[in-house]
């Protein structure tokens, strides 16, 4: 056998498909799923009758060499404990699985006669059509799992701003109706003159006016402290680590004069 061409030739008898039931053997060709002797393809039979009388009675094993990417490699099995052991270069046989097997060198070997079988058995005419597009198919479930976890994101985020959407609704229908109990409350109040009706109707208007003042207030006492900065300062001309950041504008301007002039 070379890269350039692989060929058996002999006579009827002469060991032809011995010879390729070894190969397939030693190169773990994958068996179908059923355990059940009876259920197996006649060639599979056949192989596993071939291997018992053949090189399980006499103790020996297989060993299949071949090159990948200008690499030797090495398979050995043996007939009698089924252990696989792999040799990469020029290192030493170590034990692996039938998988890393088939991972490096998958096969599919069929003689005539057994094409015939595959072709009425739907198990292993699947497997004839997968095993060349192995690959392919393992990168399509991987991308069919990526894109499973995108939507299953995306409907979690999804579901999400739905929730988010029905509690605003929530809080925006329960703030309009306080509001119209509010208003309902005001207007049927009994009890009071006109006067202190007057002064329930401007009830909102005084809380503007009292978060007006509010921050004016505070913006005076910014004012008074940011004047007291001004004032340590000026008595103490030494200082320059002062933040006036958020000082007003006229402060800043108060501030960069005294520095200035110190």
């Amino acid at each position: 056998f070379s890269s350039q061409f692989n060929s058996i030739i002999g006579g009827r008898g002469t060991g032809k498909s011995t010879i390729l039931e070894y190969l397939r053997w030693g190169l773990c060709d994958e068996a179908p799923s059923s355990t059940d002797y009876e259920d197996l393809p006649t060639y599979e039979a056949k192989r596993d009758n071939l291997i018992r009388q053949t090189l399980a009675a006499l103790n020996a094993n297989v060993q299949v060499n071949f090159i990948v990417n200008n690499v030797p490699h090495s398979v050995r099995r043996d007939s009698t404990s089924g252990e696989l052991t792999l040799k990469i270069a020029d290192g030493d046989f170590d034990t692996c699985s039938e998988l890393d097997v088939r991972n490096l060198l998958p096969i599919q070997a069929y003689s005539q006669k057994q094409l015939s079988n595959v072709a009425v058995r739907l198990e292993e005419l699947t497997r004839f059509i997968h095993s060349p597009i192995r690959q392919q198919l393992d990168n399509v479930n991987i991308q069919l799992e990526r894109t499973a976890l995108q939507m299953r994101s995306v409907y979690s985020s999804l579901q999400q701003k739905r929730s988010l959407e029905r509690t605003v609704s929530n809080d925006e229908r329960e703030s309009r109706s306080l509001i119209e109990q509010g208003t309902a409350i005001r207007t049927g109040l009994t009890g009071i003159s006109t006067e202190e009706q007057r002064i329930l109707s401007q009830h909102d208007q005084y809380i503007q006016e009292e978060q007006f003042v509010n921050a004016l207030v505070q913006q005076i006492a910014d004012l008074i402290e940011a004047l007291d900065r001004i004032k340590d300062l000026i008595d103490h001309p030494t200082v320059t680590d002062v933040d006036i950041s958020s000082l007003p504008n006229a402060v800043v301007q108060v501030f960069n004069l005294v520095t200035s002039n110190t």
